[in-house]
């Protein structure tokens, strides 16, 4: 996957990516932060953390596939949901929803 400049073309929005933003910190140096964010139906960029309300990226790239899971992991994950694991999904689900609906507030 290539990095995509945000003068040449946005994402979908609402659509989750990475962006890629350069930051000038102490000593005159420049360092990139790399973030999950999406755009917003107001053409505002939301991060999944707070802290990044006012944010304007200079690339961003859609998410790459996620690893591949072995047999042994997709059975370790089945008996996670004893523990509560699919409760936890539903939770995160619910919290990305949440931001891409609402935004943080």
């Amino acid at each position: 996957m290539e990095w995509i400049s945000v003068k040449e073309r946005l994402p979908k929005k609402k659509e989750l990516v990475l962006v890629a933003i350069l930051n000038q910190y102490v000593g005159a140096k420049w360092k990139w932060n790399i973030i999950m964010s999406c755009l917003t139906e107001f053409n505002n960029w939301s991060a999944l953390y707070g802290g990044h309300s006012i944010m304007i990226p200079d690339y961003w790239m859609p998410l790459p596939e996620p690893p591949y899971l072995t047999e042994e992991q997709k059975l370790e994950s089945e008996k996670s949901s004893e523990d509560g694991y699919k409760e936890r999904v539903e939770w995160a689900k619910k919290q990305y929803e949440k931001v891409i609906n609402e935004g943080y507030r």
